[in-house]
């Protein structure tokens, strides 16, 4: 469907999608055409595309209000949806937020941020900035051919995240700083209840400059010990170009809050099959306590690691 209120983008855009998106969002198609404007100068909760096609083919145009932005946790939202794709139509689509706030450049935070749904699908988009998608309490999640140029990072799972996929996708850095960017990222964070990630595939994931390629980080929340479950998780066919930080990093406690206020880790079939490539630090793999299950293995592991390096053999 191409609705004839997209056709004339106004001062913002977003009630007019919000609209097409009441009219077709069930289990039809909503399309932004190509060669026109869409101003988005407030979020766009896209929750009501429940089983719909969703195509950018034309060109978001951000507002460059960074204080508006920043104030902002994402410019889309995604919760309670199942069966949805979001794609553009033959790559001709571009969200442009004008270095504030498919190619998608310059946003501020996170732009897809999907949580309480199942069945999202991500496809055939170049986008840039900010965390890119964000998965929380969602299941059935599916990134294919994606080029994303992460300030954090590619792909960032939460607490409840359930089966995800992320299938041939370049992630190529644009800052370094000390927790991040990362290609994927497990984020969970003590105190919050839910505190489990299960069932991760990801294959053919090409990750460029300085980066902690996957990366596993536990903040803290509460005074007491919390356990954290991260179980069948495969990475597989990864090669960094590049010299980038880690392979692999783990952080289970902050280097000066170990011995007070540390997640108990319970990792159960975490694989890294074919890796290659070149880092300038040791893969982190180690749990800090004899109470933790750290079952990390690796198969063919081809990465040239930094001096610090004690390359991987076999399970860990």
């Amino acid at each position: 469907m191409h609705p004839n209120i997209l056709r004339r983008p106004s001062k913002d855009d977003v009630s007019a999608i919000f609209t097409a998106l009441k009219r077709c969002g069930e289990v039809g198609r909503v399309v932004l055409p190509k060669n026109i404007t869409f101003q988005i100068r407030t979020p766009l909760d896209l929750s009501l595309c429940k089983a719909c096609d969703f195509q950018i083919n034309g060109l978001l145009d951000i507002s460059i209000d960074w204080h508006y932005w920043s104030t902002q946790p994402s410019v889309f939202t995604i919760s309670g949806v199942q069966a949805a794709v979001i794609r553009s139509d033959g790559n001709t689509g571009i969200v442009e937020a004008n270095s504030f706030g498919w190619p998608v450049k310059g946003t501020p935070g996170t732009v897809f941020e999907v949580k309480d749904s199942s069945g999202v699908f991500f496809y055939t988009m170049e986008t840039e900035g900010g965390v890119w998608y964000q998965f929380q309490n969602s299941s059935h999640m599916y990134v294919w051919d994606n080029m994303v140029r992460p300030d954090d990072a590619c792909v960032l799972l939460l607490p409840g995240a359930v089966n995800v996929q992320v299938d041939d996708v370049t992630c190529i850095t644009s800052r370094d700083t000390n927790l991040g960017p990362s290609g994927i990222g497990f984020q969970l964070i003590m105190g919050k209840g839910v505190e489990w990630v299960k069932n991760v595939w990801v294959k053919k994931l090409e990750a460029t400059r300085r980066m902690n390629v996957i990366a596993f980080w536990t903040g803290q929340e509460g005074l007491e010990s919390q356990n954290i479950t991260i179980s069948n998780a495969t990475f597989n066919d990864v090669e960094t170009s590049g010299l980038a930080k880690h392979a692999v990093y783990l952080e289970q406690c902050r280097p000066d809050q170990c011995s007070q206020r540390r997640a108990v880790l319970n990792v159960t079939g975490v694989v890294f099959r074919d890796f290659k490539g070149i880092t300038d630090r040791a893969s982190k793999f180690d749990c800090v306590s004899e109470e933790d299950i750290c079952d990390f293995s690796v198969d063919n592991w081809g990465v040239t690691e930094g001096e610090d390096s004690v390359a991987p053999r076999g399970p860990l």
